[in-house]
């Protein structure tokens, strides 16, 4: 007999939450303010990360205090805990921990539920549609990477016909033969019938990808993680995948946008499928590329574009789905984050984005246990949920729920001025250490936009390099300043850096693999700024790099290094202070819960402490030169030693004070050697002009081009958008048959900036183009003040349009909390009503008499089919109505087209739209959900089901006061006027309901 194993169950009602994740940060040391300021919740989070008052020991080095205060700058290579995060984990998660993939037990339902809810604030974050999938992959990046590898193979570089696409609301669109199903489940019933299988026959026939194969795209600029893997599928299978490494820019210190461009084009000459593999910031350099921009370059070309945003994640908030320009496609097919990078994120699992039409694989990546439908002793089938079908076996339950809350504690930062703070920091720290004549930036003359992360050599003297792990660790153990010494992962790149040839590269190679000598590897130091550091901090961080470039190699005879290029003080007492977790007992736990008291010490104190071990430090107290010995690196590898040893020192002192023992003064010692110089230097080119601006998430103005296809007349296209002719004529046809628009009407779109309004806002403007009636056509958003829910970037683009704007703002979820009661259990009617108030109070005010909504015919039918069902009553929106004051009326001029049309027009202009995600109700519309498959399921086997039901509802959608009366069933002028009875139809369709609103 077969098993079943159930998918994991979506969330569906927020009732049964235990609470709400962002319960978590309502409650802060400034008190119970539901919303802080950024600068207040910059400090929260400061002070609440973990160990930031830590004393670090164990150093040994002779200082007069002993231990350094900490100052972490290792964001790069990861985050750190915050109090706020792990204490939610630990009081509100951890105790209703159960497994998923199950909501029969409590527990069960509730963790399965805080992981939903997690995926759905990550996707909020970063701007994700209906058509984003997030999946939760392993160990960061790199198992982000695994999933993408696997995609990549299986989809054969995305060539295979997609097989079925997730609306918004969950339920399974049928791509073959467009029918809507609540769930995988209705979709199999309808896969199995022959209908559909002679469809997809006929589907796959005709169906001709045009590729002859795949071209993978590399960008010099990526770690390993973005090289390796795709190198070892080339070799597994030459005849389908081919690589390229695309060249760098180098003024910029990027990827060449024009080398990308000719690649892209050689792939279209060759018919093969291009798939770059790409970074959106340099791990090493912080440099960062307009990612938007090149998507656009890579969508033209028929491209796909996997985008690694783990260098750029922590310090800028990245946008998915980003403005359009031209009429071009600027979002991301794919995308790899590692969360454990971002404050707070450490024991975080990574995060793979992707557009769900490229999920066509028809197996998991992944098969095993939780993505299957049922299993018999022969056959399988699997769930189709395009994100947990590639989540297999008990994920890392906690990590998916913490990275959710990560996310939602960043998500009440201001991302504009985090930039701003972390961009002067790291402005401030790069022009203090550029000017030193021993301090060699990488990438530090490139003509870009960085983030916080920057890297550099510190000059020994003829021709060598302090060794980077030598200067990581004087700063660990001189000023508690933690950086970080290597490759950073990103060999190739890092090598262009430091300017090395062909023979240093491979002679290096040859040296490390035959010899095993690491302490001979090239590398840098790499630190970075962050949006909690204080000014005080930057302060003290380049000051001790600029300490350690002027006297640094002074302490080279107080180190000593092994062949691995570890370095540490010669009298290292680390090993008394190491923490061991084998000394977990019972009776310890708690035992020393209380922390000591941190050592806070200025810079100032920092570098008079340095400076008196300089003075003492070779003394017959401590250390005397003729006991200091270096660990001899073999004869034949001396050409390869790049940095100062301690025989280098030995011979600077005897040069200066000649055969002693012991350095009172320094006078007169300077760094000497008689070795070669190394065989690289970190380059030093000046820059080139550069026009590049950066990503910005402002909306731009539409100018230009209309999008690729068949020519079309020029008055159609307005602002570089394309209104067709199968909606213009709906259009024309509402206005007129119900009498919408009259000569010099004052007409206000409310523009929330879904699909809907934005189509219908250009619409308006096409038809107000070539009308003989003159109207004038203005637009305002009523934005509820939610973190969710960002319309500011519509002002720029409204405005770009020639069109009058407003932006009417109120905090509606404060304020439906506050004032709603028994009569009104809804918030989403409490807000409707409270945004129609709004808008109308604006038209006064500013002298509009209509007001245009964006309802379509299909809002309209499923209007009308729930008030038949739950109200026994035959009405629907109306197309045209006046307010009852007289002086507003409101018009639908969509009520004729289809929303697939709107959806259509908004994807193929590439249109900039506005997630709405109202974090009041994190329930899906359940009811109007179910009615709209059901009518789907119908319009399957009755194609003409929509125009049917609009014949039959015209004279709802026209009915007015004058004409009320009708047959019984119908309201009449004594039971509700229009505006109350439209108000009840649109409200219908509202997600929330008395019986699940959380208010």
């Amino acid at each position: 007999m077969g098993q079943t194993c159930s998918s994991q169950p979506k969330q569906r009602s927020p009732a049964v939450r235990h609470k709400d994740l962002e319960s978590a940060f309502a409650k802060n040391k400034t008190g119970n303010k539901k919303r802080s300021a950024h600068e207040e919740m910059v400090k929260l989070i400061r002070e609440g990360t973990v160990g930031e008052d830590s004393t670090l020991q164990g150093c040994g080095v002779p200082l007069a205090t002993k231990g350094r205060k900490m100052l972490y700058t290792d964001f790069t290579a990861s985050g750190r805990c915050v109090d706020l995060v792990e204490r939610y984990m630990l009081q509100e998660v951890m105790p209703y921990y159960a497994n998923t993939h199950t909501v029969s037990s409590g527990t069960g339902r509730q963790t399965t539920y805080f992981r939903n809810e997690a995926r759905s604030i990550i996707k909020d974050y970063h701007n994700c549609t209906a058509d984003d999938a997030l999946i939760f992959t392993g160990n960061g990046a790199t198992g982000a990477t695994q999933v993408f590898f696997k995609l990549l193979q299986r989809t054969r570089g995305f060539t295979n016909p997609p097989r079925v696409r997730e609306d918004h609301d969950d339920s399974v669109v049928c791509t073959v033969c467009k029918a809507t199903f609540s769930n995988d489940q209705g979709y199999r019933v309808h896969a199995a019938t022959e209908a559909h299988i002679d469809a997809v026959k006929k589907r796959d026939e005709g169906y001709v990808t045009g590729y002859k194969g795949c071209m993978l795209l590399l960008d010099p600029m990526s770690h390993h993680t973005s090289i390796l893997p795709y190198r070892e599928l080339v070799k597994e299978n030459p005849t389908f995948f081919q690589l390229t490494n695309l060249t760098l820019d180098e003024s910029k210190g990027h990827l060449s946008v024009e080398n990308l461009t000719t690649v892209l084009e050689r792939c279209q000459k060759e018919s093969l499928r291009p798939v770059a593999i790409l970074s959106a910031a340099s791990n090493v350099t912080g440099i960062a590329i307009n990612a938007a921009h090149v998507n656009t370059i890579v969508h033209a070309h028929g491209g796909v574009a996997l985008w690694d945003l783990a260098a750029v994640a922590g310090h800028m908030r990245m946008d998915l789905n980003p403005p359009s320009t031209d009429g071009k496609d600027p979002s991301f097919d794919f995308a790899i984050v590692s969360p454990h990078k971002l404050l707070g994120g450490p024991g975080t699992t990574g995060l793979l984005f992707a557009k769900k039409k490229h999920l066509t694989s028809n197996a998991p990546c992944l098969p095993g246990g939780g993505v299957v439908q049922y299993v018999s002793p022969n056959t399988h089938t699997y769930i189709e949920n395009l994100e947990e079908r590639e989540e297999a076996g008990t994920p890392n339950i906690l990590g998916c729920i913490k990275a959710g809350l990560v996310y939602k504690m960043h998500s009440m930062l201001d991302p504009v001025k985090l930039r701003e703070t972390e961009t002067a920091m790291l402005n401030t720290l790069m022009k203090r250490l550029r000017g030193h004549k021993n301090i060699e930036i990488l990438g530090g003359r490139c003509d870009s936009e960085r983030v916080g992360i920057l890297s550099f050599n510190i000059v020994y003297g003829g021709g060598l390099y302090l060794h980077h792990n030598f200067v990581t660790v004087l700063l660990n153990d001189l000023f508690g300043i933690q950086v970080r010494g290597g490759c950073a992962c990103a060999g190739p790149y890092a090598q262009w850096l430091q300017g090395m040839d062909d023979r240093a590269i491979y002679g290096y190679e040859d040296v490390l693999k035959n010899t095993g000598v690491e302490i001979l590897r090239p590398g840098f130091v790499r630190t970075g700024v962050h949006f909690t550091m204080t000014s005080e901090e930057i302060e003290t961080i380049a000051k001790a790099i600029l300490w350690v470039a002027d006297h640094g190699w002074k302490l080279l005879g107080a180190y000593t290094s092994n062949e691995h290029g570890e370095w540490e003080y010669v009298n290292s007492e680390f090993s008394k202070e190491r923490k061991w977790i084998s000394s977990l007992t019972p009776a310890s736990i708690g035992a020393n819960s209380k922390p000591e008291k941190p050592v806070k010490l200025t810079i100032a104190e920092l570098i008079a402490e340095a400076d008196k071990l300089l003075e003492e430090v070779y003394t017959p107290n401590h250390i005397t030169l003729n006991t200091i010995v270096e660990k001899e690196i073999p004869k034949e590898l001396h050409e390869w030693i790049f940095f100062a040893t301690q025989k280098d020192f030995l011979n600077s002192v005897k040069q200066a004070l000649g055969d002693v023992n012991s350095v009172r003064s320094w006078e007169g010692v300077v760094p000497a050697t008689d070795r070669k110089p190394s065989c690289w230097n970190v380059r030093q080119s000046a820059p080139k002009e550069s026009g590049y601006v950066g990503d910005k998430r402002a909306i731009p103005t539409h100018t230009g081009s209309v999008p690729t296809g068949k020519k079309q007349k020029k008055n159609h296209i307005l602002h570089g958008v394309h209104i067709p002719k199968s909606i213009r004529g709906p259009v024309g046809e509402a206005i007129k048959t119900y009498n919408m628009i009259n000569e010099g009407d004052n007409i206000l779109v409310g523009l929330s900036g879904g699909k809907d309004s934005m189509v219908l806002l250009h619409v308006l403007l096409a038809i107000q183009k070539v009308s003989p009636v003159k109207f004038k056509v203005g637009a305002a958003t009523v934005n509820p003040m939610t973190p969710e829910y960002d319309p500011t970037p519509l002002v720029k683009y409204v405005t770009g349009l020639g069109v009058e704007y407003a932006m009417l703002s109120q905090p509606l979820i404060d304020l439906a909390k506050e004032k709603m009661g028994e009569k009104r259990p809804s918030i989403c009617s409490f807000c409707s009503r409270m945004k129609r108030g709004m808008l109308y109070s604006h038209m006064r005010k500013e002298g509009y008499n209509v007001l245009a909504l964006g309802q379509h015919s299909d809002d309209l039918v499923e209007s009308f089919v729930m008030s038949l069902f739950h109200n026994g009553m035959l009405t629907t929106m109306k197309a045209n109505y006046t307010i009852q004051q007289g002086d507003v009326r409101v018009i639908r001029p969509l009520v004729l087209v289809r929303e697939r049309m709107t959806a259509q027009i908004a994807k193929e202009n590439n249109l900039p739209l506005i997630q709405d995600n109202c974090p009041a109700c994190f329930a899906a519309p359940k009811e109007r959900h179910r009615i709209k498959v059901l009518l789907s399921g119908q319009e399957a086997e009755f194609p003409s089901l929509f125009p049917t039901i609009m014949k039959a509802i015209k004279p709802l959608i026209a009915i007015s006061e004058t004409d009320r009366g009708g047959p019984q069933g119908i309201a009449s002028k004594s039971q509700e006027d229009d505006e109350v009875l439209d108000q009840k139809a649109e409200e219908s369709l509202l997600p929330c309901t008395s019986s699940s609103c959380p208010v």
